[in-house]
C-alpha cells in the first residue's frame, strides 16, 4: 500500500497544547466531504484501511494486532519479539517525536475518525467521523458517519472564535446552523476535548509532554513494546505503559494505563486508549473487566491521506457540500 505525503516544508503554527484529543470532539459535528469515498480527488490507494474502534474480545494471534480492543488491549506476546523498560521508552519518544515532525511538515490530512470517551462518569456510544484538518491556519470540518449526519466547522480566527453546527436529525433538518463556543459546558457534555484541540498533532505533542514529565519527575512506570506487529494489514509496533501509582507524575493522576499502536512507516499512533483510575476498594475479575470499567477515551485514525488536496472552499461554511446553509 503506498502513500502520499505532501511537501515537507513549512510548519504549523504553534497552538496551546491539547490534550489528548485524540480525539476529542464537539457535541456534534465531524468531517466530511474531504474524505467522502465518492470524491474524486481522493487516491484510496494514500490511505489507511478503514479500522473498526472496537471489537469483541478475543484471542489475539501472534503478531497480529487487528483484533485488539479498547476493552481487550493486553495481548500475549512471544518473548522474542518483547523489549520492556527503559528501551522501550526511549523508542516510544524517537516514534512520537518523529510523527510530531512530519505533522508540523505536512498542511493537514483526512481519515475515518473513531472514538468513544467517557464523559462526566458515562461510557459514550462508539462514534465514527469523517474529518478534515488544516494545520494552519488551524481548521478543522467534521461529519458523524452514523446515524444523525451532525456537523461541525471550526477555523482558528474566524466566528468570532467559534465553532458552526448543523445539528442532527430533524434540528439539523429545520433549524439553521448554531455557532457556539468549543469549549462551552454544552459543547462539552458529549467530549472531553473540544474542537479547538483535535486531531494526531495534538496527541502527539500531548503524549511526548506526559513522557518528558514522567521522565522528570521518576515515576514508577512500566513500560512495554512489541515490535514486528501487523494492524489492519500495516506493519505496526504495539506500546504500553502502566503507572505504579496516581501520585507517580501529572500524567499519573489521570491516566493508569496508556496503549499506543504506532505505524512504522509513518510513525503515527493510529490506535490510542487510555484507562483511569478504579475506585478506592473496587475489585475486578481480571485486566480485562478493569479495563472495562475504566476507559477514559479511545481513538482510531484509519483511512489517513497525509497529502490532501484540499479544495478553496475546504474550510468555508458556504461550501454546497456541506449543510450549514440549510
Amino acid at each position: 500500500m503506498s502513500y502520499r505525503f505532501a511537501n515537507l516544508a513549512g510548519t504549523a503554527g504553534n497552538r496551546p497544547r491539547l490534550i489528548v484529543t485524540g480525539a476529542a470532539l464537539l457535541i456534534v459535528g465531524a468531517a466530511g466531504y474531504a474524505t467522502r469515498s465518492d470524491n474524486p480527488l481522493l487516491d484510496s490507494r494514500s490511505r489507511l484501511p478503514a479500522a473498526e474502534a472496537a471489537r469483541p474480545s478475543a484471542m489475539i494471534p501472534s503478531a497480529d494486532l487487528s483484533r485488539i480492543s479498547w476493552a481487550d488491549s493486553n495481548p500475549d506476546f512471544p518473548p522474542d519479539s518483547l523489549v520492556e523498560g527503559q528501551a522501550a521508552f526511549d523508542e516510544n519518544m524517537r516514534r512520537l517525536e518523529a510523527a510530531m515532525r512530519r505533522l508540523e511538515a505536512t498542511p493537514g490530512y483526512t481519515a475515518t475518525f473513531h472514538r468513544r470517551e467517557r464523559v462526566a462518569g458515562r461510557l459514550l456510544d462508539h462514534e465514527t467521523i469523517s474529518v478534515a484538518v488544516r494545520h494552519a491556519p488551524y481548521s478543522v470540518y467534521m461529519k458523524w458517519l452514523d446515524e444523525g449526519a451532525r456537523e461541525v466547522l471550526f477555523v482558528e480566527g474566524e466566528n468570532g472564535g467559534r465553532m458552526v453546527v448543523r445539528l442532527a436529525g430533524w434540528k439539523g433538518r429545520m433549524l439553521p446552523a448554531i455557532r457556539i463556543a468549543p469549549d462551552s459546558s454544552k459543547a462539552m457534555e458529549f467530549s472531553r476535548h473540544p474542537a479547538s484541540e483535535f486531531g494526531l498533532l495534538e496527541i502527539c505533542r500531548h503524549l511526548i509532554s506526559d513522557r518528558r514529565g514522567d521522565a522528570g519527575s521518576g515515576a514508577d512506570v512500566r513500560w512495554r513494546m512489541a515490535a514486528k506487529q501487523r494492524y489492519e494489514g500495516r506493519e505496526c509496533t504495539y506500546f504500553r505503559l502502566e503507572y505504579g501509582s496516581p501520585h507517580d507524575s501529572e500524567a499519573a493522576r489521570l491516566y493508569r494505563k496508556s496503549v499506543q499502536i504506532i505505524d512504522d512507516e509513518t510513525s503515527l499512533p493510529i490506535w490510542v486508549a487510555n484507562y483511569g483510575w478504579p475506585a478506592e476498594g473496587e475489585t475486578f475479575a481480571g485486566p480485562e473487566a478493569l479495563d472495562a470499567a475504566t476507559l477514559l477515551e479511545h481513538y482510531v485514525y484509519a483511512d489517513l491521506d497525509l497529502a490532501p488536496r484540499f479544495s478553496p472552499d475546504e474550510f468555508d461554511r458556504a461550501n454546497p457540500a456541506y449543510g450549514f446553509q440549510r
